[in-house]
């Protein structure tokens, strides 16, 4: 976006009205780079989030829209406001959300991106812990399968008793 607008400009755009055909509407709908303001309490970067998510959501359908609207477009048909920056976690705190439901649940409600990035995390998670327990059950059936194994084969083996049933005749 232009901050050097002229008086025809269009606010959002930046551009004189009409939007042209070959309008760049990407930049208008990737969102900015999280911001670092650790100082801010949790629940207020949360609740802030939310209202920030809902804003550029709005904003985005608002660009989409006037994209796909037909060519000449209206001299006063502008694109969504610009989008705001998102504020960061810290590791400590989203391991905390993606631990505790109840501190979700006391958080609530957390923007759609956080919820989706904490699930994601939640099933990463269930993953690497189901594969480790299925990786130690097969080691533990391939410890006792060798144990099994080792004991079959030493009583087959014992000279012992193998010269006792050849003595006696036993099999």
């Amino acid at each position: 976006m232009s901050t050097n607008l002229l008086p025809n400009d269009l606010p959002n755009a930046g551009v004189p009205g009409p939007i042209p055909e070959d309008f760049d509407f990407d930049p208008f709908v990737s969102p900015p780079a999280f911001v670092s303001r650790f100082e801010l309490p949790l629940m207020a970067r949360i609740a802030a989030n939310y209202a920030t998510e809902a804003a550029n959501n709005a904003s985005i359908a608002q660009t989409i829209a006037v994209k796909h609207t037909p060519v000449p477009r209206p001299v006063d048909l502008d694109i969504g406001p610009p989008l705001k920056p998102l504020f960061g976690y810290s590791q400590t705190e989203f391991n905390e959300l993606v631990a505790s439901e109840q501190v979700c649940q006391s958080l609530a409600p957390l923007p759609v991106g956080l919820v989706r990035n904490i699930a994601k995390e939640r099933a990463n998670l269930k993953a690497a812990a189901d594969s480790q327990r299925l990786a130690e059950k097969a080691k533990e059936k391939e410890a006792s399968s060798v144990r099994n194994k080792l004991l079959g084969s030493m009583r087959l083996t014992n000279p012992t008793v193998r010269a006792v049933r050849a003595l006696f005749g036993h099999s």
